[in-house]
């Protein structure tokens, strides 16, 4: 088996191990998680020899976002629960100096996958470990005056999680969460730091809408000369979505 292969499937044995985990008295409750970020992205890629800044503003993020889909699914029973997310994106931008003789065009493709194992402390509070893995391609094309240069490389990796997770009701309908998370550690990326906030509003018995904001840094760098690939940026922004319980 590659290695390639073998860190895809990472997140996926997280998973598994957990819904083996010995049978309760009470049943699983799933929660389906449909949601959409509207991210600020700023800070560096680069592709062998040729780096970039990065910064699209949340007013053209709509222009440059290509492609987009965020799911996640989440299972308790008791104490214990099991989350599996998944995230593809495509997003285009270009920069360009305040001169306008240097212009860089970049277009990155997004797919991370992750798998947690979590454990209630208490009603509030949940510790939870996992695995993401993270996989990200690049093509750039760099023009300054009448010279031309292009690049396009990918990495992809597995970083470890660690985790906690806040759950407050408000009331009958309301219900508050917060998220936050460190990985990487130098196992895959240098480091990666998560965190989110949420509000949501149950409409029916089974279904909830929410809102809420998401910032994510990752900073990975990994070879050199033309097998360089640089991925150190911030992404944060609000979110929205909606959440059937089944």
């Amino acid at each position: 088996m590659t290695r390639r292969a073998r860190e895809m499937r990472t997140p996926f044995l997280v998973v598994s191990l957990a819904a083996a985990t010995p049978a309760h008295a009470e049943p699983w409750q799933s929660e389906l998680i449909l949601y959409g970020l509207l991210p600020s992205v700023e800070g560096r890629v680069g592709v062998g020899e040729i780096e970039s800044e990065v910064e699209v503003g949340l007013s053209d993020i709509l222009d440059k976002l290509q492609t987009g889909a965020m799911v996640t699914w989440v299972g308790t029973r008791g104490r214990w629960m099991v989350v599996a997310d998944g995230v593809f994106a495509n997003l285009g931008t270009t920069t360009r100096s305040e001169s306008g003789l240097v212009r860089a065009d970049v277009d990155l493709d997004v797919r991370i996958f992750e798998g947690d194992v979590g454990y209630g402390l208490n009603d509030q509070f949940q510790l939870f470990v996992g695995a993401r893995f993270v996989d990200l391609g690049a093509e750039m094309e760099l023009r300054v005056g009448d010279q031309e240069r292009r690049a396009e490389g990918g990495e992809s990796w597995v970083d470890p999680v660690l985790g906690l997770r806040f759950t407050a009701a408000g009331g009958e309908r309301w219900l508050f969460r917060a998220h936050v998370d460190a990985g990487g550690f130098g196992v895959g990326s240098n480091l990666r730091l998560n965190a989110s906030a949420s509000a949501l509003y149950r409409l029916t018995p089974r279904v909830r809408l929410g809102a809420g904001y998401r910032m994510v840094n990752v900073d990975y760098e990994q070879g050199s000369g033309r097998d360089r690939f640089l991925f150190d940026a911030r992404i944060q922004g609000p979110m929205i979505g909606a959440t059937y319980t089944f």
